[in-house]
């Protein structure tokens, strides 16, 4: 299954006027929403029309003060089953970014949480600067920070992910 594509920007639009129109953009009630390093050179980042915490264009996670990736989509996450990632198109979650292996890693639905298990990356997988043994799962709280490789990513639940968001 294909998630829908949502640009990052668009779906902290979306989450300004409420959870549940977020929930019908995304189709789920979790979500990873990219953050840099990747973010795009084109510069029309400067057009954002929501600030995050009141300092601009940050969010707080659990690994601090981090900036969204604006111009990216954001990866929803629906409950049940699990999702592959990895630089493949038999991934789940495609990012296509050199430190990430073919298949990198794994995100599982299991008793009402989502865990991340890293599938023995080259590049490795953390959560909040902890580094994960090859098959080693943890589970997922709001605002943690998941990084594949390089590419860095925070997970939230869509009401967490909204309180995060202010109008300018």
């Amino acid at each position: 299954m294909t998630p829908p594509r949502v640009s990052v920007h668009h779906f902290f639009q979306i989450l300004i006027r409420s959870v549940a129109d977020a929930r019908a953009a995304v189709g789920a009630d979790h979500a990873l929403v990219p953050l840099e390093p990747w973010a795009s050179a084109d510069g029309e980042t400067a057009t954002v029309t929501v600030t995050l915490t009141g300092r601009g264009h940050l969010v707080s996670t659990h690994a601090g003060k981090q900036v969204p990736v604006l111009q990216a989509e954001v990866f929803p996450l629906p409950a049940g089953g699990a999702l592959l990632v990895g630089r493949t198109s038999r991934a789940n979650l495609v990012i296509d970014q050199p430190t990430i292996s073919r298949l990198h890693a794994e995100l599982q639905w299991r008793e009402g949480s989502f865990c991340v298990l890293d599938k023995g990356s080259y590049n490795g997988t953390m959560v909040n600067h902890r580094v994960l043994e090859q098959g080693e799962s943890v589970t997922l709280d709001d605002g943690d920070v998941v990084i594949f490789g390089e590419a860095q990513l925070v997970f939230g639940s869509l009401p967490h992910l909204a309180s995060l968001v202010t109008k300018k």
